[in-house]
């Protein structure tokens, strides 16, 4: 039986052991041994919201993880919904992503850019724009928003992050498109007095879940907010701040991206649902 979010809720981020060691220094040895490591090598992780069917949610080897809480799917750390987790966002993508049903194996089997001839005709055919679209070949098509970006934690003024892939499907691309149209209309004003529109790895936004419910199912659903007292001005990050180097941490994960030297790791995405109905996992 899936575990309740908050019910006797643990005092969890479940604390992963530091990567760094300050005091050593390699000398002309850093990062010697990487020079054939591309993007086959390296798979950035997805930040996942667990619903009441996760598999991890009645894996007895992970008693803290609940519905409604995030999940890094590389680490397997636990984030708690209610208090939330920060992240800086570097890069966005809208994609048609083709899913295999579950009974048939699962998995991804293409991805599809919006408008294409393919993503067309399987809309005319279902007589659809929205939800899972069928394919000829018995697949799914379920539109798809990513951010890719760096995940500060529970701390939004953390000077450390890991680069981490958000997706929103169904119901969260209502938070997704609200939250860009937020911070994109941002701007600040320049000594000079001019305006410009802070990069987007610029911003700190603040993920938390919140429970809902349709059709009688019960399901988590994303929010999101600025990350310090829900202001966008104030969640900059100030260039020449202990943050400062971030932004340029978080442009090396859009220009990875874009170059494809970085990819995601498919394998530990959710799946998408097209409803909360439950069979699947709601994707936010």
């Amino acid at each position: 039986m899936a575990k309740n979010e908050e019910a006797a809720e643990s005092k969890e981020v479940v604390t992963k052991a530091s990567t760094e060691v300050a005091t050593y220094d390699y000398g002309n040895y850093g990062a010697t041994g990487y020079e054939n490591t591309d993007s086959d090598d390296i798979a950035v992780p997805f930040l996942n919201l667990l619903q009441s069917n996760s598999p991890q949610c009645s894996d007895e080897s992970m008693p803290d993880a609940r519905p409604g809480k995030f999940l890094n799917s590389a680490s397997n750390e636990l984030f708690s919904g209610k208090d939330g987790v920060h992240f800086i966002p570097a890069l966005t993508a809208h994609e048609f992503v083709e899913w295999v049903p579950r009974e048939k194996g699962g998995g991804i089997a293409a991805r599809h850019e919006v408008g294409s001839r393919f993503v067309e005709d399987c809309m005319k055919a279902a007589g659809s724009r929205v939800g899972k679209i069928p394919t000829p070949e018995g697949n799914e098509l379920i539109e798809t928003f990513y951010m890719y970006g760096i995940l500060l934690g529970t701390d939004p003024n953390a000077t450390t992050g890991e680069a981490c892939i958000l997706s929103f499907k169904s119901m969260g691309i209502g938070a997704y498109k609200k939250a860009m149209y937020s911070l994109k209309k941002t701007t600040i004003t320049r000594t000079d007095g001019s305006k410009i529109k802070p990069p987007l790895f610029a911003h700190r936004i603040k993920l938390t879940s919140m429970a809902d419910k349709k059709d009688g199912y019960d399901f988590f659903r994303v929010l999101i907010e600025p990350s310090i007292d829900r202001d966008v001005k104030k969640s900059l990050i100030a260039p020449n701040g202990p943050q400062g180097h971030l932004m340029a941490e978080a442009e090396e994960v859009l220009n990875g991206f874009m170059q494809g030297t970085l990819k995601a790791a498919e394998e530990t995405q959710t799946t998408g649902a097209g409803s909360a109905a439950g069979d699947e996992e709601v994707p936010f």
